[in-house]
């Protein structure tokens, strides 16, 4: 274990949480991350349904004891996917949108802490 104020806040063992890739990154690998003490991040994809989503996470939890982040990657943000995530994992984590409170407030609500990635160019 190494002792952070980023391990402290979100209550993994070691100060690293994986990067987001999108499609690229399959469950296991975040599910692997979080087993070895970071945080593993899922990325949902546009168009996925809330079932879906529940059924998507509810699998990584089972197969994972350790810290879990959900991502989402565009401006076109379901409210009820956000408010699902954030009931579930540690961490909700935006990038590549504009940032906005509506989407923050929804996933602490829930429980969740909030990332949000700015890109280049938003």
């Amino acid at each position: 274990m190494l002792a952070t104020a980023f391990t402290d806040l979100v209550g993994c063992q070691v100060p690293i949480q994986q990067a987001p890739m999108g499609g690229i990154s399959p469950p296991a690998l975040a599910q692997a991350v979080s087993r070895a003490g970071g945080v593993g991040t899922t990325s949902v994809l546009p168009g996925v349904s809330v079932e879906n989503l529940r059924a998507h996470l509810d699998g990584m939890a089972a197969a994972s004891s350790g810290v879990l982040a959900v991502n989402f990657l565009t401006d076109d943000l379901d409210l009820k996917a956000i408010e699902l995530a954030a009931s579930r994992v540690r961490v909700v984590d935006f990038f590549w949108s504009t940032p906005r409170a509506g989407p923050v407030e929804v996933a602490h609500a829930a429980g969740a802490l909030v990332n949000w990635q700015i890109g280049v160019g938003c």
